[in-house]
């Protein structure tokens, strides 16, 4: 299958269900192996070893079937889905890591490319990252839009629900402070930041009264980030058909928004 996607973003094929199946033989028969070895030696303390051996032996092949089982349930939900809405379902992609949320290194899965915000290769996709403190340590879950643009890089912008969308509280990002738009309403609503070289005045087209009226009417407003030409749209959570496919049912509010800041983007 043709791939497509934003510069720098590379598809993750998935792997033929035929290995997969002998991967999964294979590591169960050298599993059993190792077992069966371990047992004959009269289960003496030194050969505990070979304990471990035959049960990561056993695990990983299983763990492995699983996880191609659900990259097919999703595949299965979501082509069809992506097709009817004029998108390529493409299953994975690298990280452009370019707005701070974006930056933290996280996986985008059950990518979907096509024309969303303005851009013919935007896309929707789940999001995870990694949260680390200390000895602990918790994953993000969100589905996101992303859209790149040109001609507007000076406009930086982070701006969500003053209620995060998950955790306790927003990250803190270097260069990144609380921005004045004018509105009171919008400024005791929401987080709103820029960083430093912004471009005010673009800012400020951006931030007009219609837009900071639509974001006082707006009952659960997404995040969004605008910076280094690109455009994320986040939406926190596991929330979709099932466990399997995760959040599938906030991709068409995603595209709205998209849509609305990718058009708001392009006339300033």
């Amino acid at each position: 299958m043709e791939t497509i996607g934003t510069p720098g973003l590379l598809a993750r094929g998935a792997r033929p269900g035929a290995i997969g199946t002998v991967v999964v033989i294979i590591g169960l028969a050298l599993g059993a192996a190792a077992l069966a070895d371990w047992a004959l030696r009269g289960w003496q303390f030194w050969s505990g070893p070979g304990i471990l051996v035959a049960a990561f032996l056993i695990w990983y092949p299983i763990h492995s079937a699983w996880k191609h089982a659900l990259d097919r349930r999703i595949r299965g939900v979501l082509e069809p889905w992506a097709t009817e809405r004029g998108l390529l379902f493409q299953g994975g992609a690298g990280n452009p890591k370019t707005t701070p949320t974006l930056d933290k290194g996280g996986t985008l899965s059950a990518v979907m490319v096509g024309p969303i915000g303005g851009d013919p290769n935007g896309f929707l996709a789940h999001y995870t990252y990694t949260v680390r403190s200390g000895k602990h340590s918790y994953q993000v879950w969100m589905s996101v839009a992303v859209v790149r643009f040109e001609g507007r890089e000076g406009v930086r912008l982070r701006l969500g629900p003053s209620q995060p969308l998950w955790g306790d509280t927003y990250a803190v990002f270097d260069d990144w402070h609380g921005f004045d738009t004018g509105s009171a309403e919008v400024d005791a609503a929401y987080i709103v930041e820029t960083r430093n070289e912004t471009d005010e005045v673009q800012l400020l087209e951006l931030l007009d009264p219609v837009t900071l009226a639509m974001l006082i009417e707006q009952e659960e407003p997404p995040l969004i980030e605008i910076d280094n030409g690109t455009l994320l749209v986040a939406i926190g959570g596991r929330v979709g058909v099932d466990e399997a496919v995760a959040d599938v049912a906030w991709f068409d509010v995603l595209r709205e928004h998209a849509d609305a800041w990718g058009a708001r983007i392009h006339g300033i």
